[in-house]
């Protein structure tokens, strides 16, 4: 009697320990989802991009492969298999559909990871808008007709009293877009009594305009939300190395934009986040 006793209890004892092990896996699942989630969002829109070119076997399609490809594999491996599972195969006859779709909600994505700091702490929000820019040089180059990419609305100004000191990354993207547009000028201002040729000389006048629009627009999303930081004196300018310096200047500028969208103490609805993105992508 004894022994029967006990056998229904280590019996009992063990139901409740393999429904113990079962809810923790659950649960242990369940986090796993929660904190791959803005990955198996992003290699859900690449996924479809890749369906959609199944069927395609054309230099360009093979290329564009190649390309999503290599995005997919820098994502974790969980997360495709967890978007493989979820996601729905694409009737569309269109794989240039599918592609300008899947640019569209990566861009997106930027935006809907950036304040979540429940979801995948480690999580880099410039991730998928470095994908996008990615996919859009592609596209570019091949001549393929995307959408332009809409940003959500931003929040209004804060009053002059509220707004704080930038936060690092910001001050650094103005200080190089006043150097950008600083040695725009300088080296503008020499394209008649240096050797340049009429490219170059159209390509600094694209510059100086650019820089001009970007700085503008800067100093104006910056005081929007913080506390202007103030302009240095002078900046270096290589003279010597005429529109390479410029380009030099784009690519500094375009790094520190990327910084910006990077950095979670920039909320994503503010105006600066928004331009960082575009300066980033039309740098």
């Amino acid at each position: 009697m004894k022994s029967s006793t006990l056998a229904s209890a280590l019996t009992g004892s063990s139901l409740v320990i393999v429904l113990a092990l079962g809810a923790y896996s659950q649960v242990q699942e369940r986090h796993q989802a929660e904190s791959l989630a803005p990955y198996t969002r992003i290699s859900s829109a690449l996924i479809e991009v890749q369906d959609s070119l199944a069927s395609q076997q054309t230099p360009v399609s093979d290329e564009l492969k190649s390309l999503v490809q290599q995005q997919l594999d820098s994502l974790p491996h969980s997360a495709n298999i967890l978007a493989s599972k979820d996601h729905p195969k694409d009737d569309s006859p269109s794989w240039e559909k599918t592609f300008d779709s899947s640019v569209q909600k990566l861009y997106h994505e930027v935006f809907i990871n950036a304040d979540r700091q429940s979801e995948a702490q480690n999580f880099v929000r410039s991730e998928p808008l470095e994908f996008v820019q990615k996919l859009q040089d592609f596209a570019q180059e091949h001549q393929i007709k995307l959408s332009e990419v809409k940003a959500p609305k931003t929040v209004a100004c804060r009053p002059l009293s509220e707004r704080t000191p930038a936060p690092e990354s910001v001050a650094r993207l103005l200080q190089a877009s006043y150097a950008y547009h600083y040695a725009s000028e300088v080296i503008g201002a020499r394209t008649d009594v240096d050797s340049f040729s009429a490219q170059e000389v159209s390509d600094i006048e694209r510059s100086q305009q650019q820089a001009q629009l970007f700085e503008r627009q800067l100093v104006q999303a910056v005081s929007c939300q913080y506390q202007l930081p103030k302009q240095q004196v002078t900046y270096p300018v290589d003279v010597a190395q005429g529109y390479t310096f410029l380009e030099e200047q784009s690519d500094v500028l375009q790094k520190n934009a990327l910084a910006v969208v990077a950095d979670r103490n920039v909320p994503s609805d503010a105006q600066i986040f928004v331009l960082s993105t575009r300066i980033f992508l039309e740098g």
